[in-house]
């Protein structure tokens, strides 16, 4: 959900709280007591009750690092949703576990969608603005034709 999180033995925390000096980090199962604290710089200090509750899970790992790559792209490209998602997934090489736990690029694309609305521009207000970079270029890196006056001689 756009939140931080850090990858340690496997097991997957969120931040919990910042201070000025430390991070505290919790285990994403709510259920764990597992603790982690780490100085600013996110370098590891305290470790804190172990994750008796619950085993490790790869494939958790592999699908949070395959979202994150989705999202990235789908933001910056305007590469259709569906051909970045099975581009994303061939290139992950995921283990059959993680392949049948990951969703399909129909049910991720209303999600994906939402991602990207909110970063297209809105509409403009007058007849002066800027168009970005990504709209005006096509795949080729090539400047659409944004106006084209012919003019007759008569």
């Amino acid at each position: 959900k756009g939140k931080r999180v850090l990858v340690c033995d496997g097991y997957v925390y969120h931040l919990n709280k910042s201070c000025s000096k430390v991070k505290y980090w919790r285990c994403e199962n709510r259920l764990c007591a597992a603790v982690i604290h780490t100085d600013i710089n996110d370098q590891f200090k305290v470790r804190k009750d172990d994750h008796s509750s619950h085993l490790s899970s790869p494939e958790h790992i592999e699908i949070l690092s395959l979202k994150s790559n989705i999202k990235q792209r789908v933001v910056t490209e305007a590469t259709p949703i569906g051909r970045i998602y099975d581009e994303e997934v061939a290139k992950a090489q995921l283990s059959q576990t993680a392949l049948s736990i990951v969703a399909s690029a129909q049910d991720a694309k209303s999600s994906l969608n939402r991602i990207r609305r909110f970063e297209t521009p809105l509409l403009p207000k007058s007849c002066r603005f800027d168009i970005p970079t990504l709209y005006n270029h096509t795949i080729n890196v090539e400047r659409f034709l944004l106006y084209d006056k012919m003019r007759r001689n008569k």
